[in-house]
């Protein structure tokens, strides 16, 4: 990773927050917490206490005031973390420029199994450390954050929006039902929705062998042929 890709530190983020605050009175908090979640904590404590802060106390005395800026700073985050484009993963690669088929090239995996790493569907202890640091690398975001998001509780599809992984909104790339279709391939003829959330997480090395947009030579990087 060169250094125009190395994440900031926590004491640069603020020292940035700190700066913007001193020219336009306020940061601009839902950015920043969507740039760094890792750091959501101490970025809505330091707002908290130093954007605008003093002006507000001279026009009102009010105790209430801190807890206040705090409410309005927890609501931008709950804001910035809803994620209009969709699942993060794909909101992170459209950042920069990529689809969701282009993230899933340039880390050696199928749409299928992206998917699956994006809901958390397959059991994060089973996924390479080598594809986690390929994350880190092509999104540009810390390796911890990357092993944290794919720790947490599945994400299982209750209706027709499993398909929105592949919405225009995230990339532009529209088949979202074929990358899915590994998803529900042993569900015979149940909904989606159903097929999923009665599903157990895979392991990572049977999603690559079930993934059906992998070709035998892309699998073989990730799993041994048998």
């Amino acid at each position: 990773m060169n250094a125009t890709m190395k994440p900031m530190e926590l004491e640069e983020v603020l020292a940035q927050c700190e700066q913007e605050i001193q020219q336009h009175g306020r940061p601009n908090l839902k950015e920043w917490l969507i740039q760094y979640p890792q750091y959501a904590d101490e970025i809505i404590e330091y707002c908290s206490f130093s954007w605008d802060f003093e002006e507000a106390q001279k026009r009102s005395p009010d105790p209430r005031i801190e807890a206040d800026l705090r409410k309005a700073a927890q609501d931008a985050f709950l804001e910035a973390t809803r994620f209009p484009f969709g699942p993060k993963l794909g909101y992170w690669a459209d950042r920069l420029g990529m689809s969701t088929k282009d993230l899933a090239d340039k880390l050696g995996i199928g749409m299928s199994v992206l998917a699956k790493l994006d809901r958390r569907l397959i059991r994060p202890e089973t996924i390479p450390q080598t594809l986690v640091d390929r994350l880190a690398t092509v999104l540009r975001r810390p390796v911890e954050w990357i092993r944290q998001y794919l720790e947490q509780p599945p994400v299982w599809a209750h209706n027709a929006s499993y398909r929105a992984f592949g919405e225009p909104g995230i990339g532009g790339y529209r088949q979202g039902q074929e990358f899915a279709a590994d998803a529900v391939s042993e569900a015979g003829d149940r909904e989606p929705s159903t097929a999923l959330s009665s599903r157990p997480q895979q392991a990572f090395h049977d999603a690559i062998r079930s993934a059906s947009d992998m070709t035998s030579k892309q699998k073989a990087q990730w799993v041994p042929p048998t």
